[in-house]
């Protein structure tokens, strides 16, 4: 686990809510557009899969409140399916 750091006076409690409502905006946004949809763009894996879900391999560390986002939960475990994004830098020693 890395360490969290602390620039200054730590962090700003109203920032940290702000961008809590935030995530929660665009997570039900994203959430809702999964639904039914095994991929994000049509029927099959492309970039914005990718793309979009960039942060998930961090959201625990991230304290990210994915719960109770069941489609985005969903479309995370197809993609922990693959090889490649589950352990990206392997054989790269």
């Amino acid at each position: 686990m890395i360490a969290p750091r602390h620039f200054g006076r730590g962090p700003d409690a109203q920032a940290l809510e702000r961008a809590g409502q935030e995530f929660h905006a665009f997570a039900a946004v994203l959430d809702e557009t999964l639904a039914g949809r095994t991929w994000l763009v049509g029927d099959r894996l492309s970039y914005a899969d990718f793309r979009v879900a960039s942060v998930l391999p961090f959201a625990a560390e991230a304290r990210l409140p994915l719960d109770g986002y069941r489609h985005i939960e969903d479309w995370h475990a197809r993609l922990m399916d693959l090889d490649a994004w589950r352990s990206p830098f392997e054989g790269l020693d």
